[in-house]
């Protein structure tokens, strides 16, 4: 009853003070506050009401949102583990152009997470985010350290992932919860493995 108040409250306020604002906009600002205010009772502990926030933020198209839906599902976090809905809503969010939902499912791909390997269509996610995520990169180098599931193994293409990743002080800048912290650190750790074992590729 009290957080139904505070957020009528804060609908109040903030409708009052918006009303030049577009419908669109004011959708993009009440799924943003639910977002937050999801995320908040998911650090918390309060997994249930982390979902029910969470798919109401989704309604009102936060992006973003269909990523810890599918990590809720996949862990079992307020809900009962599904890994059919936590599939489901990082293909929502892949569609809707969510990097962290795209990377998600690259990962499910990658590491067989649903039962089913692919590392083509985990090779094809990764690329769409190359520019975005140092995760992607560190990931995208180490499939081609080995190759398999339909990838040829390339250590010249793990370079240039690895390299991409270790040096690219953009992509980390934009981090600004930390998600990437030590994926810098990995590349350049993995990089000097490759270089040491096939030094060719790194000249």
């Amino acid at each position: 009853m009290k957080r139904t108040v505070i957020i009528c409250t804060y609908m109040f306020i903030f409708m009052s003070l918006n009303i030049s604002l577009s419908a669109n906009e004011i959708d993009e600002k009440r799924a943003h506050y639910l977002h937050v205010l999801a995320g908040s009772n998911y650090m918390k502990g309060n997994y249930k009401e982390a979902v029910k926030g969470f798919k109401l933020a989704k309604k009102y198209g936060e992006k973003e949102a269909n990523y810890y839906l599918s990590m809720c599902y996949l862990l079992g976090h307020g809900v009962n583990k599904n890994l059919k809905k936590a599939l489901y809503y990082a293909e929502e969010g892949t569609k809707v152009g969510d990097t962290l939902s795209i990377l998600t499912l690259a990962q499910y791909y990658n590491r067989g997470t649903m039962g089913v390997t692919d590392y083509s269509k985990a090779v094809k996610l990764y690329k769409k985010i190359e520019d975005k995520s140092l995760t992607a990169l560190k990931d995208l180098g180490m499939m081609y350290v080995y190759g398999g599931y339909g990838i040829k193994p390339d250590h010249t293409k793990s370079y240039k992932y690895w390299h991409k990743c270790a040096t690219n002080k953009a992509i980390k800048a934009k981090d600004s919860m930390g998600q990437e912290l030590a994926e810098d650190s990995a590349c350049q750790s993995n990089l000097d493995v490759l270089c040491s074992t096939s030094p060719e590729v790194c000249r």
